[in-house]
């Protein structure tokens, strides 16, 4: 009789058991968390770099306004304050500066593999980054 009741009790318990679903919403978040955490590592890489983006922008433009307001000489100058500017942005940059018909240009390019934070994104990491500005050089 004793052993008829505590067959009966795991009986009772095994149905309860199996008839729980608090416990679902762990077994979902599995499922999501890579693609939650991909996402957030992704948002993480465009935001670099267009952050890097932005700051080298305002170091062209910087050595622009420089050279045409005569602190810097010439375009080989510009073109050196500017590379050695970008270099804790990125390390592979690529700087040509020219002056013509009163305007100086500057272009910089730079990988996105310099500029993002985990590096995770296959298909970007073969594109280069291109800022372009100009400036009217002072007479």
């Amino acid at each position: 009789m004793a052993e008829m009741i505590l067959i009966q009790k795991n009986i009772l318990s095994v149905n309860k058991f199996k008839d729980e679903e608090s416990g679902s919403a762990s077994i979902e978040s599995l499922f999501w968390f890579p693609l939650f955490m991909f996402i957030l590592i992704l948002v993480a890489d465009v935001s670099s770099i267009y952050l890097g983006k932005a700051q080298a922008l305002r170091v062209i433009q910087d050595g622009n306004r420089a050279f045409s307001v005569g602190q810097l000489d010439d375009e080989d100058t510009t073109r050196s304050f500017i590379s050695a500017s970008l270099q804790p942005i990125s390390e592979n940059a690529t700087v040509t500066t020219t002056a013509a018909n009163g305007i100086v240009t500057s272009t910089a390019t730079m990988p996105t593999t310099d500029l993002m934070v985990v590096g995770s994104i296959p298909g970007i990491n073969s594109i280069d980054v291109v800022i372009t500005a100009q400036h009217f050089l002072e007479q």
